[in-house]
């Protein structure tokens, strides 16, 4: 089955180009010209992670990413347009729309008005994963445990890059538990506190790895476990944020309790994630700081998934 056929008819146009032999393929995979379906934070993030195209710009701002794939040019808007230009005939213009919806598909919004990768750990969020706009191939329901659905997806080719991603997330967990040198957080008055310019290229690097499992798994149930390690990633980044301004005995143990949930969801170990859910509770009021990010990675040690 091509992907042709995955696609709800009449939301795509192929049209012929002027030069002989290309094409330029225009899909509205959901929403309007007032109706975003990606939140434009994390098509940007995705688009600019992804290993899979080059020369990408994204501007959150204006909801609007362009990109190179193979020389040809692939623009992305949060309303869910999707153009590609000059492709060397239909296959090759599918098979990068193709692409581009995996890529973005993390950034879909989903319940509660957020997108997919920060929905998905939140209770009242997404209770499964859907499928991609407009994509009608079948997710299949949620019938694994997550362990269970690792184990299958680790039989697979592609788990190669999820492993790195993970592995390269693990590393950057011993480190910071242990650090006691300059800040890995930027804190600029009057904006957000992120990552350091290092580690950030650190972190976008670990989910390239989850962006290209996410690409090339051979089907979307199988994808969607990259979707969680892409979750699990946001919410380590977000305790990495919140408590490597701690002091020095905050840090080791909020971060020492953030790897260890990171851990949790890595190898879907439902009985681990029960087990620190007390510890976390008693260690954020000891450290007076808040226990969201460590909530999520809990929570989504708990979800089910489709069978790959």
């Amino acid at each position: 089955m091509t992907y042709a056929a995955n696609i709800i008819e009449g939301v795509m146009e192929i049209q012929p180009c002027t030069e002989e032999g290309k094409v330029t393929l225009e899909a509205k995979l959901g929403g309007g010209e007032d109706n975003d379906i990606f939140d434009a934070r994390f098509l940007c993030r995705y688009i600019n992670s992804s290993p899979l195209f080059e020369k990408p710009r994204c501007s959150p701002e204006m909801g609007y990413g362009m990109m190179e794939r193979d020389g040809r040019k692939v623009h992305a808007f949060k309303t869910g347009k999707v153009i590609v230009r000059r492709a060397d005939g239909r296959e090759m213009a599918l098979d990068i729309l193709r692409l581009v919806v995996r890529t973005v598909w993390p950034a879909m919004y989903c319940a509660g008005g957020k997108a997919l990768v920060e929905s998905l750990p939140v209770k009242d969020g997404c209770a499964e994963i859907p499928a991609p706009p407009s994509d009608r191939s079948g997710i299949g329901k949620p019938e694994l445990g997550l362990k269970e659905a690792f184990d299958v997806a680790a039989t697979l080719k592609e788990w190669e890059h999820a492993r790195k991603g993970m592995d390269a997330l693990k590393a950057i967990c011993a480190r910071l538990k242990l650090s006691d040198g300059p800040q890995p957080t930027l804190q600029i008055p009057g904006k957000p506190t992120t990552l350091s310019k290092p580690l950030a290229a650190e972190y976008r690097a670990a989910e390239a790895s989850f962006l290209k499992y996410i690409a090339e798994a051979p089907s979307l149930g199988a994808a969607s476990a990259g979707v969680v390690l892409l979750s699990a990633s946001l919410s380590l980044e977000n305790a990495i944020i919140s408590y490597t301004v701690l002091s020095p005995e905050g840090r080791k143990l909020l971060m020492g309790m953030a790897e260890e949930c990171f851990h949790a969801v890595i190898d879907g170990d439902c009985a681990k994630a029960m087990a620190l859910r007390q510890r976390v509770m008693e260690g954020s009021m000891h450290v007076l700081a808040h226990i969201a990010p460590l909530e999520a990675m809990l929570n989504l040690a708990e979800v089910r998934l489709p069978r790959p």
